[in-house]
């Protein structure tokens, strides 16, 4: 197809690509291009086009544009979370939390059996680890250590409610 035949892209569908990731196709000096990148800002007399890996922006003139079509939208690689190891005393939480064990299990173990379950867990292909900060570490720290208590500090909020067996009252 020559230049004279293509078609050209609407100029009022260009003012709609602002801020989006494009695949545009467009003729530079007579040759069709296709390139992905940004919209940094799209007019009826063309688009301010930034390629995918490069820092530089481009004018490319609306009567050169023959398409653009968006992107799908990426997801965001999820990552590797490092945690303090789990105090004493919110193992089960922690297994309610972050490990998909339910109100009935957790509230249906010792905090000991809660320990002893999440100690036999290869955390190597979950989204978190646990591990000491640094700073922690050459203070001598293991991240065993109890819980303040905070009861008496002004403003601090009530102790959680625990039945008598040891299940807990929202």
């Amino acid at each position: 197809m020559t230049e004279a035949t293509q078609e050209r892209v609407d100029a009022s569908t260009l003012e709609g690509l602002t801020d989006k990731r494009v695949s545009l196709t467009f003729v530079r000096e007579g040759e069709t291009v296709t390139l992905e990148g940004r919209v940094e800002m799209g007019a009826a007399i063309g688009v301010m086009f930034k390629e995918k890996g490069k820092s530089n922006v481009q004018l490319i003139e609306a009567g050169n544009i023959i398409a653009a079509s968006p992107l799908a939208v990426r997801e965001p690689k999820v990552t590797v979370k490092t945690l303090q190891p789990v105090a004493d005393g919110r193992v089960r939480q922690h297994l309610a939390d972050r490990h998909g064990a339910t109100l009935e299990q957790v509230n249906g173990m010792t905090e000991a059996a809660a320990k002893e379950l999440h100690d036999g867990i290869d955390h190597s292909g979950l989204a978190h680890k646990h591990e000491v900060p640094q700073a922690a570490a050459e203070a001598g720290a293991t991240g065993n250590e109890p819980i303040a208590d905070v009861s008496d500090v002004e403003g601090a909020e009530p102790e959680a409610e625990y039945e008598d067996d040891d299940t807990f009252v929202a």
